[in-house]
């Protein structure tokens, strides 16, 4: 028996046994390539064509790979995504060049050496208190240059493809984003120390989260097979 990709991602999603382990690439920041190996395997398959990055955003790193690339690795699925709001692009366009990057939670890379970015920017580090979550300049999660795309995109894998579509707005859910925001050790410690604290800023960065989810979900949630969520853990 031979399954279409979408198919075969579903009847795993059911807890069916499809005719092959389903193969999930490209469709996010964590199923997608760094640009370096990914440089190297357009090489070494004679794959000519223009560099894309996931969310337009090259200092992350990540690709957007080719169709004809996730065709001869044989993806199962295909990503639909949201966009950083265009103010964010804007600024970064205009910066000087090799200066740091910010996204619109504050937090940025700088480049360690050229083309190598890293996160390195944590605007929130020496945060402690409510009020500095009240005075902080939260991302507007309501900006719809985030999610305009998203229904004309996952209609068309939807309509035109047998794909598995799957979305994947940018989040970091919420103890990742915690610490992007404040950095991971001063963070750990602010669980430890300053606990009201710590669970007030979990619970801002959720609430913001199921924001831009519920607004992705509206434009695109009817076309959409599965969606994507991630975060770190601590025990």
């Amino acid at each position: 028996m031979t399954l279409t990709p979408r198919e075969r991602v579903q009847m795993t999603l059911n807890h069916e046994q499809p005719d092959r382990i389903p193969i999930i690439l490209g469709t996010s920041n964590t199923t997608s390539m760094k640009i370096r190996p990914y440089l190297g395997l357009k090489k070494m398959l004679g794959t000519e064509s223009e560099t894309r990055y996931i969310y337009n955003w090259p200092e992350l790193g990540t690709v957007l790979p080719d169709e004809a690339i996730l065709r001869r690795l044989h993806s199962d699925a295909r990503g639909v995504l949201d966009l950083l709001p265009e103010s964010v692009y804007e600024r970064n366009r205009s910066r000087a060049p090799h200066s740091p990057f910010f996204d619109d939670w504050g937090g940025g890379q700088v480049e360690i050496q050229e083309g190598v970015w890293f996160p390195g920017v944590h605007p929130m580090m020496e945060a402690k208190t409510l009020d500095a979550l009240e005075n902080y300049p939260w991302p507007d999660m309501d900006d719809p240059t985030r999610v305009a795309h998203v229904r004309a995109e996952a209609r068309k894998l939807r309509e035109e493809t047998d794909y598995a579509v799957i979305g994947t707005p940018w989040l970091l859910f919420p103890f990742e984003r915690a610490h992007e925001l404040q950095r991971l050790d001063k963070f750990l410690v602010n669980m430890k120390r300053h606990p009201e604290f710590a669970q007030a800023l979990l619970n801002k960065i959720a609430s913001l989260c199921k924001t831009l989810m519920g607004h992705f979900l509206d434009e695109a949630g009817e076309y959409l097979d599965m969606i994507k969520i991630g975060d770190d853990l601590v025990f």
